[in-house]
């Protein structure tokens, strides 16, 4: 009778101590038309095998109180009656030593757990199919693949035993690797929460420090101013508002710096705070180019704006697109000769607003150009000249309005930056998470 024709008649003992793993082998078995007897101990599995109706395969986990699976196998393979009954082992246990222990003991086959139940299936009908052999041949299925094997038994043995040995070494492997990458995962969260700390810690300290040196030097910018009108006219004089212009100059500069640096740790923390409204890029252009006009005068630098007809316009945070157009024209004029030329212009292309700021000054390096936004970087200029955070933060300030900046060198010489600022659409958050407050200090090029 075929396997497929007798499958509805096929009696199955499980010996499984789990009631709940006991109860799902019955419903799997059961549902694909064996009839199922549970023995929650060895000896009760020994017992059902004992009658006159012998089982077609014994199902038997390895770990039980009382008698284990191996010792259930070893009696029913040293009992002629019931030496001929084919027994599958479950197991979770994954050495070389215990499957050559499963073999020696007579099991027939054996399934790791947890089981697929569909393997679970096919190693069943097969283990019976395989046991009603008078011949060494035997047919075995891999992963879906029917294979007719005919080799001595001790030959299998040493094939199996070669592979499992194999497998075990890879699973450590793959053991180890996996406990490298938890401390490493580990290592790196630790780095994580020091490194937010150190942040948090910087920003703290930054508004302190912004706090307490913004009275102080807007005392000394004041009087400064103050000292100018009220020194006499005179030699003495003149040296004397000299020496509080210098002194002006120089708060003003301690403030951009302060400025700069509470930027840079807003930009780092995604909290740079922004208010967008709708301005025409010509304003734009033509308020930053005022602003800067007198360092310009002082290089007889000529600054020629262009702008597109209808051009549009862009929605933006004023002050901040400000703080952009005037670090990329305060330092046109810085690396323009005397008598050069810097040229402005907005150019509408799509959905998106251009501005150009091009100079015929000496030009940027081509190697440069890669690292010319990075924090600190000076390349272009004097080592020490700035604190190179101007670019950095001109572009993390472009990026937060979902632009692009970009340098190249000009066409004939020169330098030529440009931004990109998307038209005005929906309106937008007026800012982004909380921002310290910066200090109010005029544009100038850094």
């Amino acid at each position: 009778m075929a396997l497929s024709e007798k499958r509805d008649l096929m009696k199955v003992v499980v010996i499984e101590d789990s009631k709940t793993q006991a109860h799902r082998l019955r419903r799997l078995l059961e549902g694909e038309g064996f009839s199922v007897q549970v023995a929650e101990d060895g000896e009760a599995g020994l017992r059902l095998c004992a009658g006159p109706a012998l089982p077609d395969i014994v199902v038997s986990d390895v770990l039980m109180p009382g008698i284990d699976g191996y010792e259930v196998c070893r009696r029913l393979k040293s009992t002629p009656a019931t030496s001929r009954v084919p027994v599958l082992l479950l197991t979770s246990l994954a050495d070389p030593q215990d499957v050559v222990r499963a073999l020696a003991a007579g099991a027939d086959n054996f399934v790791t757990k947890p089981y697929d139940a569909a393997r679970l299936l096919a190693r069943i009908r097969l283990t019976i199919a395989n046991h009603t052999r008078a011949t060494d041949e035997c047919v075995v299925d891999v992963q879906g693949t029917s294979f007719r094997v005919d080799a001595p038994p001790e030959r299998i043995l040493r094939l199996l035993v070669s592979c499992l040995e194999d497998a075990t070494e890879r699973n450590a492997e793959l053991e180890a690797s996996r406990a490298a990458l938890a401390l490493a995962n580990q290592q790196r969260e630790v780095l994580i929460t020091a490194e937010r700390a150190a942040r948090l810690a910087r920003e703290e300290l930054l508004a302190i420090v912004a706090h307490d040196l913004r009275t102080p030097l807007g005392v000394i910018g004041l009087s400064s101013n103050a000292l100018q009108e009220a020194v006499p006219a005179g030699p003495a004089g003149d040296e004397a508002r000299a020496l509080a212009g210098l002194a002006e100059r120089a708060a003003a500069q301690m403030g951009l710096l302060i400025r700069d640096l509470l930027d840079v740790s807003s930009i780092e923390a995604g909290r740079l705070r922004f208010e967008f409204h709708d301005h025409d890029p010509v304003a734009l252009l033509d308020e930053a180019a005022n602003l800067l006009a007198p360092l310009a005068a002082q290089k007889e630098i000529s600054v020629e704006k262009r702008v597109a007809a209808e051009v549009g316009l862009v929605r933006c945070d004023r002050d901040r697109i400000q703080q952009v157009l005037s670090n990329l024209i305060g330092n046109a004029i810085k690396f323009t000769p005397d008598n050069g030329k810097i040229s402005l212009s907005a150019v509408g292309t799509g959905d998106e607003v251009t501005f150009i700021v091009t100079d015929n000054g000496p030009g940027i390096a081509a190697e440069a150009i890669p690292r010319i936004f990075d924090r600190h970087w000076t390349g272009r200029g004097k080592a020490g000249a700035d604190t190179g955070l101007g670019l950095y933060i001109a572009k993390g300030i472009v990026e937060a309005h979902e632009g692009r900046i970009a340098v190249a060198i000009a066409r004939g010489g020169g330098t030529e930056f440009s931004f990109m600022l998307p038209r005005s659409g929906p309106a937008r958050p007026s800012w982004v998470n909380a921002a310290p407050d910066t200090a109010a200090a005029p544009n100038v090029a850094r």
